[in-house]
């Protein structure tokens, strides 16, 4: 009768194992593959804010009007994925963008959003993005709504 038996309980036991690393081992394995993509998209993001500042820093001591400059960083950033992060001008007095991936949300008040900023990936602490934005001359994080 013992012996009889055996196929069920290995069955049993191998079904218990996988359904033990189906809930603990795949999500922490997904959680983590999903941490790394958003810190390389972040690290790419910077990147291209840098670029972007460092080419309106360069045009405006070259002299170059205020009008003109906030044309061709547009043409830079226009059309950008927006899903996967982008980079934007915000006038830090009126809170407006300036320059975005989506024309029609040039001259938007940022508060419109209704989003929160956060500027570290594992700080769980948001701040309202209409509070950071008048502080800080450039950064970089993750606004979420």
């Amino acid at each position: 009768m013992r012996k009889a038996c055996l196929p069920v309980w290995t069955f049993l036991a191998i079904l218990l194992v996988m359904t033990l690393v189906g809930f603990f081992a795949v999500p922490s394995a997904i959680q983590a593959a999903q941490n790394i993509y958003i810190r390389l998209q972040a690290d790419y993001n910077l990147r291209m804010s840098k670029g972007l500042a460092q080419f309106v820093a360069n045009r405006a001591r070259d002299g170059i009007s205020r009008a003109q400059i906030s044309k061709e960083a547009q043409a830079i950033i226009a059309n950008s994925d927006v899903d996967r992060g982008y980079s934007c001008i915000i006038d830090q007095k009126t809170q407006t963008y300036i320059n975005h991936p989506m024309q029609s949300a040039i001259g938007v008040d940022i508060s419109t959003k209704r989003g929160f900023f956060q500027t570290d990936l594992q700080d769980t602490s948001e701040q309202k993005w209409q509070h950071v934005v008048p502080q800080v001359q450039s950064t970089e994080g993750i606004l979420t709504s």
